[in-house]
């Protein structure tokens, strides 16, 4: 991991907004750490999860250059995903709500379709972590509220007047080339990204078996919520940069278990060419 952060550090432009970054990297670092132990994502205490995160942020280095906005959709997504995975390690699972669903709706404040996550948080409260009650959809309601609450009543005592709560334009196209422009030369990265994640996707639904029951229903709430990522990416032109980052968070949760895990030749092989990718990625030609 200090490897990493070495690279990050080595490569990234020389700015305040790239220090804010990598610093904001090494926050959501230690989060995943101690989220994965607690959690027992990889059923051993292990850096795995949060180390090949680390690395992932390295490597891309388009984002490098975070805007104030990337910064925050990446800490509101790690909050949200976070929470919603301890609301099955409490038999009061409101707090956890309540918090899982602020980070969400701090993120559909910045980029607005990001509210389309709630189906896949709901899904998972009903079937996977069985953590739904009546007070847990209050508490998911008053959390969904509550940032928007705010912000009007900060707007209001700054300004005097009510905020504009008209719908932002937000420009959606399938498939849209702003993707390809943020990554400019490194088109490989996306690929690589979401090649490596659904590889890890695949084999963790023929292995599943192998963990305990709480930790599946783990996994299949991250993997409920990463194909909606996938369409975000492909069809938000105005946050590629913070998408990207929540794939990469979500990606390193799954991409870990199948390090750790997976066996074989084929599985030997995979690794060595991940491996390459990242040396690739991480010289300078790249």
């Amino acid at each position: 991991m200090a490897a990493a952060v070495a690279l990050w550090a080595l490569k990234m432009p020389l700015s305040w907004t790239a220090v804010a970054g990598l610093l904001t990297a090494l926050v959501c670092t230690i989060a995943l750490r101690l989220a994965s132990n607690e959690l027992q994502l990889i059923r051993v205490r292990s850096w795995a999860v949060s180390a090949l995160f680390v690395l992932l942020m390295a490597v891309c280095t388009p984002i490098h250059q975070w805007s104030p906005t990337s910064m925050a959709i990446c800490v509101l997504y790690l909050t949200h995903i976070i929470s919603l995975l301890f609301s099955t390690h409490t038999r009061s699972p409101q707090l956890c709500i309540f918090i899982s669903s602020c980070g969400l709706a701090g993120m559909s404040m910045i980029f607005p379709p990001c509210i389309v996550l709630l189906v896949p948080m709901l899904l998972a409260m009903v079937v996977f972590l069985r953590s739904i009650s009546g007070r847990a959809l209050a508490a998911l309601i008053f959390g969904l509220l509550l940032p928007l609450e705010v912000w009007v009543a900060w707007h209001l005592v700054t300004t005097g007047m009510l905020p504009d709560l008209s719908m932002p334009n937000v420009q959606l196209s399938f498939f849209n080339s702003s993707t390809f422009e943020f990554f400019n030369s490194q088109l490989i990265i996306p690929f690589f990204l979401l090649f490596f994640s659904l590889l890890s996707l695949i084999h963790y639904l023929r292995t599943s078996l192998n963990d305990r029951t709480e930790t599946r229903m783990h996994y299949f709430s991250v993997i409920a919520e990463w194909p909606v990522l996938v369409g975000l990416l492909l069809v938000g032109q105005q946050a590629t940069g913070g998408i990207a980052t929540t794939l990469i968070v979500c990606g390193s949760i799954l991409i870990a278990h199948w390090m750790v895990f997976a066996r074989g030749w084929i599985a030997d092989v995979l690794f060595f060419i991940f491996l390459a990718v990242c040396i690739y990625l991480a010289l300078p030609l790249s």
